[in-house]
């Protein structure tokens, strides 16, 4: 599935209705007519549709009959869904059954139509018929087959409790290089489709840095005014505005958080001095990879009237706690352990990690900085 694409992407709760969806009349059908399955099995289909403007995640089911199955619901605009089958005598629960990784799922996009969606005898291997964004998407996901298969295998290492710290900056690096070879493939999409709702989600999948905003802004602007006009076009129009304040030379915004201690800690407490504010969290493998050399840089500079501000987008304080004194994070800390974090929201990190250097005067001078970027900025500025 490539909704997973991201440098680590900060990613926000729909509002959950389970099976069920606010009474609006139906606007879209899916007949599933897959031959060859189960008939004891049952098909789920999640996706986030689009009502009254907001996000509501949506769980359906149905059993197959005859080889066949239905869903009918309402969207306002094409959204992205999954199926999955799930196989009762299993003896697993729904949740349980849906965290293995062999299971029989499909990625498609759901059109205010009526759609076929056939096959001979998995869901895997079927497919939306007579749909340009469904065959768009098929041929995306065959092209980036190989690198997502890299990609899980690389996840699979990440959970190694073993992995000595050298493992772990190596198994970063890479998964960094993979995850960029993969943006870029997003990207070039973007380029050439610039009618696909497609597109719409890679564009605001992709790393939202001032270089990428002057870049994919362009590519924004050419798309129809039926997706610039959708909800997730809105956001990305909402979301180059707020960007547009969080730039090179501009003021940096103040923001107040606790630390770990629970001491309220402003960002204009530092005034005076160089600042690096840190977006990451212990989740994220590729911050706590980047960790090392933020580490060594910050002893090396720490007493030239240079600090750092980590705001760690973690909502669980133990598991920030823990990955602070494992990864020896000496500088102030902060977060306010919330699925939105406040900072983040200010400055448009909608990826991690994510960072911004800051002058004594409180101006943005460096954004994003990476591996030895850092250590060469603060070389030439101090």
């Amino acid at each position: 599935m490539n909704k997973l694409l991201m440098t680590v992407m900060v990613v926000s709760a729909f509002p959950f209705l389970g099976n069920a969806q606010k009474v609006q009349k139906k606007n879209f059908e899916i007949i599933g007519e897959v031959k060859h399955l189960n008939p004891h099995d049952i098909v789920y289909l999640n996706y986030s549709a689009v009502v009254d403007s907001k996000y509501v995640y949506i769980t359906d089911s149905s059993k197959i009959v005859n080889g066949k199955f239905h869903f009918s619901g309402y969207t306002e605009e094409p959204r992205p869904g999954m199926l999955k089958l799930y196989d009762p005598s299993k003896n697993l629960s729904v949740n349980e059954a849906f965290k293995s990784d062999s299971i029989d799922k499909r990625y498609i996009y759901i059109e205010k139509k009526k759609q076929i969606f056939a096959g001979e005898d998995s869901l895997r291997k079927s497919k939306m018929l007579a749909s340009t964004l469904n065959d768009e998407v098929d041929s995306f996901s065959h092209a980036l087959a190989p690198k997502m298969d890299i990609y899980d295998s690389l996840m699979k290492k990440s959970k190694d409790s073993t992995m000595s710290k050298e493992e772990q900056r190596n198994l970063g690096i890479a998964m960094d290089a993979l995850i960029t070879s993969m943006l870029n493939m997003e990207e070039e999409y973007v380029k050439t489709h610039p009618n696909s709702f497609q597109s719409l989600d890679f564009l605001y999948q992709l790393p939202f840095s001032a270089d990428e905003i002057k870049k994919m802004t362009p590519y924004f602007e050419k798309m129809s005014d039926e997706i610039k006009k959708s909800m997730r076009g809105i956001e990305y129009a909402q979301r180059i505005a707020r960007a547009a304040k969080i730039n090179v030379g501009m003021v940096a915004p103040d923001f107040v958080q606790n630390d770990v201690n629970g001491k309220p800690i402003r960002l204009s407490d530092f005034k005076g001095r160089w600042v690096l504010v840190d977006f990451w969290a212990s989740w994220c493998v590729p911050c706590r990879a980047e960790n090392p050399n933020v580490v060594k840089t910050y002893n090396d500079f720490k007493d030239k009237n240079f600090t750092i501000i980590g705001v760690s987008l973690d909502t669980d304080k133990s598991k920030w706690l823990k990955a602070i004194a494992d990864d020896k994070l000496s500088w102030t800390e902060v977060s306010d352990l919330k699925a939105k974090n406040q900072a983040a929201e200010i400055y448009g990190v909608d990826a991690i990690p994510a960072n911004f250097l800051i002058d004594p005067n409180g101006h943005i001078v460096k954004m994003d900085l990476r591996g030895h970027e850092l250590r060469e900025a603060l070389e030439k500025l101090l």
